[in-house]
């Protein structure tokens, strides 16, 4: 039987060869500006705004999940060039999403998003695949520049 997932916080089921399929034809999802797309992944909808708002101007096409749960299910719909990442939220932390994100196969580079500068957690991130952090509440031009390095293709 081939294995779905390893979340138990998981209600239904993530298929990988469907997340797969789904992932490769970027197509349907392409802008007229072709930007890259980020997500943001929060569950506090004002920071998401802002940082939502930031990005546009920035010349990124943003969506938005409200948890690492929602941002699974949207990143097997929609590519995404990259995601920004809370540690702390409801459903599933950034971390179980971080870890979830990489079973199913996405590549896409993650920065993680969180209130304290844990020296001992963001090594332990980092080999988890995630490639970098960002402080909140975020200082937005470290936070362009940040992206910039984080998602330059």
């Amino acid at each position: 039987m081939e294995r779905i997932s390893f979340c138990p916080t998981l209600a239904a089921p993530l298929n990988k060869s469907e997340v797969a399929s789904s992932r490769n034809d970027k197509s349907q999802w392409k802008t007229k500006e072709n930007r890259p797309c980020l997500m943001v992944v929060g569950n506090d909808s004002a920071a998401a705004g802002t940082l939502k708002e930031a990005l546009g101007e920035w010349g990124y096409d943003v969506v938005a999940a409200r948890n690492g749960w929602e941002a699974l299910v949207l990143a097997g719909r929609r590519p995404v060039d990259g995601m920004l990442v809370d540690m702390d939220m409801p459903i599933m932390d950034g971390r179980t999403m971080l870890s979830e994100l990489r079973w199913l196969g996405h590549q896409m580079p993650v920065l993680i998003m969180s209130n304290e500068s844990d020296e001992q957690v963001h090594p332990q991130l980092l080999m988890e695949g995630a490639q970098g952090f960002v402080l909140k509440p975020p200082h937005f031009q470290s936070l362009q520049q940040t992206c910039r390095k984080g998602f330059a293709k």
